[in-house]
């Protein structure tokens, strides 16, 4: 994303940060530059980080307009003076989840309104990209707690994918014992469900497989 922006505008300072609202923290995942080392997770507080996270619109600031936040306590001062900083918020469904900076610290780089629209519409790539990761990683967590609770379980635990190609997803180690074969004898064969139902009691089964079958099918029909 650096070197990206690098090719649209000055960017030697450039940093992201996230902001845990839950925890009212600010991180800075990624920080290059030529004044101050990468700051360490920090409290919300008052500065123009903050500023773009609380209004959720791009802000470019010179020193003169810097000073007048300050004059109206609308911000505190932090770290080294810019010249020109330009910060634009990250939006993910509707919520503020991070901001996007570059700075300059020289008399001969600076920012103008176009380069705001332009990081503005790269903040929208960087936001998605940032929720699709978010999403992933949640689902890797969801998937090892559901792991870790099923395969101490007791209670055999299946989870079965009814439209093709039919067959178990996830079969818990207790199987072998309750049933006589492991999970990797059920991956193999999708019937084995069936095979091991009582005979009596295999067409309701059967019954059962066909209805929540037909009712996926109609719901997927539906969305689409």
């Amino acid at each position: 994303i650096h070197q990206a922006v690098g090719e649209l505008m000055p960017a030697t300072n450039f940093y992201i940060a996230l902001v845990d609202a839950a925890h009212r923290i600010v991180s800075f995942p990624y920080f290059a530059d030529e004044q101050e080392p990468p700051p360490p997770p920090q409290p919300i507080g008052r500065g123009l980080t903050e500023l773009v996270l609380r209004t959720r619109e791009p802000i470019l600031l010179d020193p003169r307009s810097f000073q007048a936040l300050v004059d109206r306590g609308e911000v505190e001062s932090v770290g080294p003076p810019s010249v020109d900083w330009l910060g634009v918020p990250l939006i993910c469904r509707d919520e503020a989840i991070g901001v996007l900076v570059v700075q300059s610290y020289t008399e001969g780089v600076r920012y103008r309104p176009e380069d705001r629209e332009v990081l503005r519409f790269v903040s929208a790539q960087v936001a998605s990209a940032i929720d699709r990761k978010r999403a992933d990683q949640a689902l890797r967590e969801s998937e090892a707690r559901f792991r870790r609770l099923a395969e101490n379980a007791q209670d055999l635990i299946y989870r079965y994918r009814l439209v093709e190609p039919r067959g178990f997803e996830y079969v818990s180690p207790v199987s072998t014992r309750m049933t006589g074969y492991t999970p990797e004898e059920h991956y193999a064969d999708p019937d084995l469900a069936l095979k091991l139902t009582h005979p009596e009691d295999r067409p309701a089964l059967q019954k059962l497989l066909e209805d929540v079958t037909r009712a996926v099918e109609q719901r997927a029909e539906r969305e689409r």
